[in-house]
C-alpha cells in the first residue's frame, strides 16, 4: 500500500481476524481482513443490534465485540504523532464494517481520518449511527459494491439497518455514485439473470470475492490510463 513499508500485523484471535497498519511519513493506511474462516462467520452472523458506549445508535454486535477486542491494541500500535497523520482505512467484506467502525472512533478521537474505502461491506448499524457517521465522515467515506453482491444486502432486519457514507456501484460499463434503492434492486436483478446465463448459479456469493473488486478496480484504473 505504501512503497518500502512493511506493515504492523496485528491478530485478532477473539475472532480469528486480522488488520495491518502501514505507517508512512504522512500517512497510515488500517486495513482489516475480510471473512475469511468459521470464526469470521459467527461474527457475520452475531447481527443483534445493541447500544455501545463508542457509539451513537445501535451497532451490530459481532463487529463492534471484534473491534473491541483489538482496539487498545490498534491504539498502541499507532504513532504518537496521530495529529501531524493522515488517517485511511480500508477493508472488504466484515474487514470492511470494521473499517467504518473503527474510522468513527478514530474521528471521535481528533484523529485526521482522510478516507474511508470499503468493499462488499455488509450493514454495520441503525439509522442514528449513520446519520452521526454521516456527519463526520460521509464524503471521506466510499462504500463499493458490485451490483450483484449479495453481501451489502444484510442485514436488514426489516430496515433497522442502514448503510452509511456514498456508495459506488460497480457496473460493466459504468460506475453509478449513490445509486437509488430502485436502480439497486433493479440492477441487481439483472445482473442476477446475466450470473445465471453464464451459469454462476451462487452469483450473490461468487461477486462478493475481494479477488473479483481487485481485478476489477485494476481493469478501470488501466483503461482509464489508455484512454
Amino acid at each position: 500500500m505504501l512503497p518500502g513499508v512493511r506493515p504492523i500485523v496485528l491478530p485478532i484471535p477473539e475472532t480469528d481476524n486480522l488488520v495491518l497498519i502501514y505507517e508512512g511519513p504522512e500517512d497510515v493506511v488500517i486495513s482489516f481482513r475480510g471473512t475469511n474462516n468459521k470464526a469470521n462467520l459467527f461474527t457475520d452472523a452475531n447481527c443483534l443490534l445493541i447500544k455501545h458506549p463508542a457509539f451513537h445508535g445501535l451497532i451490530h454486535k459481532g463487529f463492534a465485540d471484534a473491534l473491541n477486542s483489538l482496539w487498545p491494541r490498534l491504539l498502541a500500535a499507532l504513532p504518537d504523532n496521530m495529529a501531524a497523520k493522515r488517517f485511511w482505512v480500508t477493508g472488504h467484506s466484515l474487514g470492511g464494517a470494521l473499517a467504518i467502525l473503527a474510522a468513527f472512533r478514530l474521528s471521535m478521537r481528533a484523529v485526521r481520518v482522510t478516507g474511508v474505502y470499503t468493499y462488499g461491506q455488509p450493514r454495520v448499524g441503525s439509522h442514528r449511527f449513520c446519520q452521526a457517521y454521516d456527519d463526520l465522515l460521509r464524503y471521506q467515506t466510499w462504500r463499493t459494491t458490485h451490483p450483484d453482491d449479495g453481501v451489502p444486502l444484510v442485514p436488514f432486519m426489516l430496515g433497522a439497518y442502514r448503510h452509511a457514507g456514498q456508495h459506488l456501484m460497480l457496473r460493466p460499463d459504468s460506475i453509478v455514485i449513490n445509486p437509488s434503492l430502485v436502480r439497486e434492486s433493479v440492477t441487481l436483478v439483472k445482473s442476477l439473470w446475466q450470473d445465471f446465463k453464464r451459469g454462476h448459479t451462487f452469483g450473490l456469493l461468487y461477486e462478493h470475492k475481494s479477488a473479483l473488486y481487485v481485478a476489477d478496480l485494476k481493469n478501470r484504473y488501466d483503461l482509464q490510463n489508455r484512454a
